[in-house]
């Protein structure tokens, strides 16, 4: 890689000196290079603006290049020199040559003082009346900084209304950048007015659109609800051939339009999904991750009345190893909806080798997925509760603490190894070193506490630690509380003095909420007994 050239100061502002509008291009680009050369080594240019700036109507348009560069970048610190400079540059704004003109309007643009945006508005003004369709592109670009530099000026001046006619310019590029522009101008309002005709327009103008201009036009197109049945399936009728774009990025833009046209039409969703699977096949085994994210989110929102078209492709939704945490996630909370008789037992294996995943965020998802397919294919209960108890024995903390936290949301009475599993689980408090596993290891313990002769026992050690902070949070101290008034209704002979003592320390407490718990436990158990246990059991 070549080296920044060292300059000379003396000998750049002698060759500046030289220089006019008659010297030859090649003279001028030598001597600008060594300017950005100068620039570029941090040196300060400023004494020699004025100099450069004299060279802003040279017929080379290279040159032209680095003066409006420059004169941007130094406008506003010395705004007066860059106002002598404005005169030139409106003139520009008329030349013959339409690359000079869409130069000058964004030089023009981009000159960050306010004494220029009256200039920018006027330019633009002209510009969006131009008969060369790049200065029309600049232009409606051109808005878009306008914008940024003073928000409120595109409403003022009238602009905003000029990009909405402007939607219609026979320039594909002009028309798209239009909507793009509005978007931006009006995002505070919830972007551009999308009307009947301003839609109907648009889906006209699709098919004469580059793929991203498709894909963002149809991105906003989401937000326009038909006025009747008839007119969903007249756009559904326009929409239908981009479902099989040759560009995925645009059937899947088109897949998401569908979506929200057919959301009180749910009949039509498998239909819909049968005409992209092809498609959305092709982007999962594609490798392309944050493709294959959107894809999975797509879907979702297909599955309530669709599943059975992307359950026959499940196994393309099985993560692979070099896969982002967020796109594995993504993957296992959609594949219990997937389920069904034939393939549950093999989704269940598959998830349960994620569950050992070296992320934690990873391994809950997969753990909390398995519980799911229990509720999704009831019969695969048996089989999902072996692979729980195999989690368990694997010792490692994090496993077991993601497995308790589903766990505690599942009856486990279900099954008929009950007892042995929930024996298993009391054997392993020593391996939990977070809270949320604690916590789920206490309400697993309230729950089940009258199938345990020696559950009380269990819940002496959280006992033992109570009221130090340093050793036991506070949202383990209110499930210890919890757990304690439940066990007491379990064991009512051997938890009584128990409790007593847990109820007194928990209002000695300095945190406020274990202090209002106790209190609220004791005060519900002191004015009705029965009543207290129909609540607190109530929860489990």
């Amino acid at each position: 890689m070549e080296s920044i050239p060292v300059v000379n100061l003396t000998s750049l502002r002698s060759s500046l000196s030289t220089l006019s509008l008659q010297s030859d291009a090649q003279t001028c680009r030598i001597a600008l290079a060594k300017v950005l050369a100068a620039k570029t080594n941090g040196m300060d240019l400023t004494d020699m603006v004025p100099k450069i700036l004299k060279l802003l109507a040279h017929p080379d348009l290279i040159a032209k290049k680095i003066v409006y560069s420059i004169l941007t970048e130094y406008a506003h610190k010395q705004p007066d020199i860059a106002l002598l400079a404005v005169n030139t540059l409106t003139h520009e704004c008329s030349h013959g040559n339409p690359m000079v003109r869409g130069l000058a309007l964004k030089t023009v643009c981009s000159l960050n003082h306010e004494n220029f945006f009256e200039f920018g508005q006027s330019a633009i003004n002209s510009a969006l009346r131009d008969s060369s369709s790049y200065v029309r592109r600049v232009a409606v670009n051109c808005c878009g900084k306008l914008h940024y530099r003073s928000p409120n000026i595109c409403q003022e001046s009238g602009l905003t209304d000029k990009l909405y006619h402007i939607i219609r310019d026979p320039d594909p590029i002009v028309a798209v950048n239009a909507i793009m522009t509005l978007e931006e101008i009006l995002k505070d309002e919830g972007g551009m007015v999308v009307n009947k005709n301003i839609a109907h327009y648009m889906l006209n103008k699709l098919e004469s659109l580059t793929p991203w201009g498709q894909i963002y036009t149809m991105n906003v197109l989401v937000r326009y609800t038909p006025k009747s049945e008839d007119e969903t399936f007249d756009i559904l009728n326009m929409l239908d051939k981009y479902l099989t774009h040759n560009s995925c990025s645009v059937s899947l833009a088109c897949l998401k339009l569908f979506s929200r046209l057919i959301k009180d039409l749910p009949h039509l969703r498998e239909e819909v999904l049968k005409r992209s699977l092809t498609g959305i096949c092709s982007v999962l085994t594609s490798g392309n991750h944050e493709l294959i994210y959107c894809v999975v989110e797509i879907l979702e929102e297909f599955l309530e009345n669709a599943g059975g078209v992307v359950s026959s492709q499940y196994k393309n939704l099985f993560c692979k190893y070099k896969e982002p945490g967020y796109l594995k996630q993504k993957k296992i909370n959609l594949l219990p909806s997937l389920v069904t008789e034939d393939n549950g037992s093999e989704i269940l294996d598959e998830l349960c080798l994620y569950t050992t995943d070296s992320s934690k965020a990873v391994s809950l998802s997969a753990i909390t997925a398995m519980g799911a397919v229990i509720m999704v294919q009831p019969s695969t209960a048996k089989h999902c509760f072996t692979k729980f108890k195999h989690l368990i024995e694997t010792d490692v903390g994090y496993i077991l603490s993601n497995t308790l936290q589903v766990l505690q949301r599942i009856d486990m009475l279900q099954v008929e190894a009950f007892t042995e599993l929930v024996d298993l689980i009391t054997t392993k408090m020593d391996l939990l070193q977070d809270d949320a596993g604690r916590c789920a290891f206490l309400a697993i313990l309230g729950r089940y506490g009258d199938k345990l002769a020696e559950s009380p026992y269990i819940l002496e050690d959280f006992l033992e630690m109570f009221g130090e902070d340093n050793i036991m949070s506070p949202v383990v101290q209110l499930h210890v509380l919890t757990t304690s008034v439940q066990m007491f209704f379990h064991h009512p002979g051997v938890c009584q003095g128990m409790l007593g003592g847990v109820l007194e320390a928990g209002v000695a407490s300095l945190d406020k909420a274990v202090q209002d718990q106790a209190i609220f436990y004791y005060t519900l158990m002191a004015t009705d007994v029965n009543t207290a246990k129909e609540i607190l059991m109530g929860m489990l």
